[in-house]
C-alpha cells in the first residue's frame, strides 16, 4: 500500500478512493493550520515580550506575560464546557485569538498586552479538547499518532523559522 505524507493511501482500481481524497484534503488543511499556529506562537512568544520590554513595562508585567500560557493551559481543563463545540466555533475562537494580537499595535499598554496574550493562549487551550476529538473522528486510529506528530512537527518548524 503506497504512503502519502505518513498516511497509508488505499487504491481502488488505480484511482484513490473518495475517503483517501478527503483524508489528503484534511491532512493538507491541518498541516497548513499547524504552520499558521506556529507562526502566531512565534509572534506572541518572542515579539510581544520584546515589545513590552522596549515600551518600558515593569518586570512584574513581563513575569505575568511568562505565566499567562500556563494559566490558560490550566483553564483548558474546562475546555469541554467552555470551549468550542463545532468546527465553526473552533475557527472563530482561533481567529479571534489571533486577531487580538493586532490590538497591541493600536493600544500598547501593559494591561492590553497581558489581556491579548491571555486571550490568544486561551483560544488555543480551550479549543484543544474539541480539536483532538475532531482529529479522532477524521483520521483512522492506525495513523492518528503519526498524523498528530506531523502536525506538531509542522507547528514547531514554523515556530523555529518565524
Amino acid at each position: 500500500m503506497p504512503y502519502l505524507r505518513c498516511c497509508p493511501v488505499s487504491r481502488l482500481g488505480g484511482s484513490p478512493s473518495l475517503e483517501s481524497r478527503w483524508l489528503r484534503r484534511n491532512l493538507s488543511l491541518d498541516v497548513l493550520s499547524a504552520v499558521g499556529v506556529g507562526v502566531m506562537l512565534a509572534m506572541v512568544a518572542s515579539l510581544l515580550p520584546g515589545a513590552a520590554r522596549q515600551a518600558g513595562m515593569a518586570p512584574v508585567v513581563l513575569a505575568l506575560l511568562a505565566a499567562v500560557p500556563y494559566i490558560a493551559n490550566l483553564l483548558s481543563a474546562f475546555g469541554s464546557r467552555l470551549g468550542a463545540h463545532s468546527t465553526l466555533q473552533l475557527g472563530l475562537m482561533r481567529v479571534a485569538g489571533a486577531a487580538m494580537v493586532l490590538l497591541v499595535a493600536f493600544v500598547p499598554s501593559a494591561p492590553v498586552v497581558v489581556l491579548v496574550v491571555f486571550v490568544f493562549w486561551l483560544s488555543l487551550a480551550l479549543g484543544g479538547p474539541f480539536h483532538v476529538r475532531l482529529w479522532g473522528q477524521i483520521y483512522p486510529a492506525h495513523t492518528r499518532g503519526r498524523v498528530m506528530g506531523l502536525f506538531g512537527s509542522a507547528r514547531s518548524a514554523a515556530l523555529a523559522t518565524a
